[in-house]
């Protein structure tokens, strides 16, 4: 049985030194637990990196552990994946080999059908599944800024009878309950995926494409209009896959976020001015494979997909031209 003083003990390793990834290792690290970055570069590998937390303007230094993922061998009791979407299976596969039949996955990134795939990969592996709404943007490389305070949802991706999965959520919550960040647990992490993922096809690559904060899109009525119809959208696929997720309204939930993270950056429009690929064929670019398969149109979902893979494809363009 995987007890919260177990979970402890282990401490934390956490994939991917992003806006989220840095933000849950200052937190984390902040409370007492330790926490070790597993970094890929080794110009970026120290011992001990301090982490800068800014909140309200008032800046942090949280000092965490951090080694190289691959070349390590010592075990991973709990690792946390906040890689991008696309790059979380390679990532944990390049970690595999420290992983033991105690370890514990916890997957917290966005868009959808990744978290899936790694439950089929690693069927014996405890896989939590967390779904955030917290705003956060790196300033700066190990810069993390907490532009808007929301709420993460952490549920069992592959539950099922195995002895050690006993309790496993009250043991979870418990090891991570000092975390100064609101954290629920939910008994269906899939319902949370899901209405993350519309509000991420609202919000992100609207700000992406218009390049713009989060709540600026309230203040625009094309976008306003645009979110609107994103999760309409999105409400008849799942009413098409008989998911009972659309209610309260998809709608109202995308401004309810885009009001409380009003000043954040979206990872998308983060991405795009980095010239960085971003995550839209596992937000948007789900949506329009799924609505084929059903045969369900989605035109707001396809123009924004269409958009942004433009924007990517002229951004790698015109790095192929820098000298």
């Amino acid at each position: 049985m995987i007890s919260s003083n177990t979970i402890n003990a282990k401490g934390w390793h956490i994939l991917g030194a992003g806006a989220i990834g840095c933000l849950w290792a200052s937190h984390l690290s902040r409370v007492g637990q330790k926490v070790t970055l597993l970094l890929r570069s080794q110009s970026r590998l120290k011992k001990v990196l301090p982490l800068k937390l800014e909140e309200d303007g008032v800046i942090s230094s949280i000092d965490v552990f951090a080694e190289s993922g691959a070349e390590n061998k010592s075990p991973i009791g709990n690792l946390i994946v906040c890689t991008k979407s696309f790059d979380a299976l390679l990532a944990i596969r390049t970690i595999q080999h420290r992983l033991t039949s105690d370890s514990l996955i916890v997957l917290l990134f966005n868009g959808m059908g990744v978290q899936q795939e790694c439950a089929k990969r690693y069927p014996d592996t405890p896989i939590i599944c967390g779904s955030s709404s917290d705003g956060a943007y790196r300033r700066a490389r190990f810069h993390v800024v907490q532009a808007g305070k929301g709420q993460t949802f952490f549920g069992l991706m592959n539950p099922t009878s195995n002895a050690k999965l006993d309790n496993i959520s009250a043991n979870f919550m418990t090891a991570i309950k000092a975390v100064k960040l609101s954290v629920s647990w939910s008994n269906d992490i899939l319902e949370c995926l899901w209405r993350k993922l519309a509000v991420n096809c609202a919000i992100n690559p609207l700000t992406a494409i218009h390049r713009c904060r989060n709540g600026d899109l309230l203040k625009d009525p094309s976008s306003a209009s645009h979110m609107r119809a994103v999760c309409d959208e999105i409400e008849t696929i799942l009413s098409a896959l008989k998911l009972p997720y659309a209610e309260p309204s998809l709608h109202r939930l995308a401004i309810q976020v885009a009001e409380c993270t009003a000043q954040n950056y979206s990872s998308m429009y983060q991405d795009v001015i980095n010239n960085r690929p971003t995550e839209i064929d596992q937000i948007n670019g789900f949506i329009c494979q799924l609505a084929k398969q059903l045969d369900v149109p989605v035109p707001t979902n396809e123009m924004l997909y269409q958009q942004i893979k433009t924007i990517q494809q002229m951004n790698s363009s015109t790095s192929l031209l820098l000298p």
